[in-house]
């Protein structure tokens, strides 16, 4: 299969480099394994130390940056964890449309961090400055930013990625059009459906200021 044909290039790939390491250390010279293949699956090597590197500085970053803006801890620490469980269903989309996690898509993916924020933010700022109850608060909230939200960031995300649809190249087609178009619908419903639920449920207190 093409999953184990890729796994036997990077098996063997490890195994040339812990030879080539052990030959260095002998001769005193600097030798390094080559090979055409090699070229292309050398990324799978350090693919999970980079996303793990990525995602925890992406969701430091969030967490810093939603605190400056909304003014208050606790309203950041849950746009952080709508926004990452936004990529970590697009991990799982992945796996279920066949995409290959690589290069590409882990760039698609720390691109897709900072874009599913962009939905996230305002609906939890506008709860931080509303008055009432959580609940209300959350419905004052769909209502302020709901259709900003929907029409001035879904809506034409939406219609630039539906471009991409008539592309016949299937690197566009795979690793831009579908995952866009997952990073589009997934960031739409967990910013109208799971970030409002958690606000009613763990929501901040209303600041006692306004930024």
């Amino acid at each position: 299969t093409p999953l184990a044909t890729q796994n036997d290039f990077i098996m063997a790939l490890r195994e040339a480099k812990r030879l080539t390491q052990k030959i260095s250390q002998e001769l005193g010279l600097e030798v390094f394994p080559y090979s055409v293949f090699y070229v292309f699956f050398e990324q799978y090597l350090e693919m999970d130390y980079y996303a793990a590197v990525t995602f925890t500085v992406a969701a430091v970053s969030i967490l810093i940056v939603s605190y400056f803006f909304l003014g208050s801890l606790w309203a950041a620490g849950l746009t952080m964890l709508v926004v990452m469980s936004v990529v970590v269903d697009m991990m799982g989309c992945m796996y279920l449309f066949g995409i290959q996690f690589n290069a590409v898509s882990l760039t698609n993916l720390a691109m897709a961090i900072g874009i599913a924020l962009e939905f996230c933010v305002h609906i939890a700022r506008a709860f931080t400055v509303a008055d009432g109850t959580k609940t209300f608060r959350a419905q004052v909230a769909l209502a302020r930013m709901g259709t900003p939200v929907f029409n001035g960031i879904a809506l034409t995300k939406l219609i630039g990625v539906l471009v991409l649809s008539l592309s016949q190249t299937e690197i566009f087609q795979i690793y831009y059009f579908r995952m866009y178009f997952i990073l589009v619908v997934l960031s739409t419903l967990h910013a109208f459906v799971l970030l409002p639920v958690l606000l009613m449920l763990v929501g901040p207190p209303r600041l006692a200021y306004k930024l």
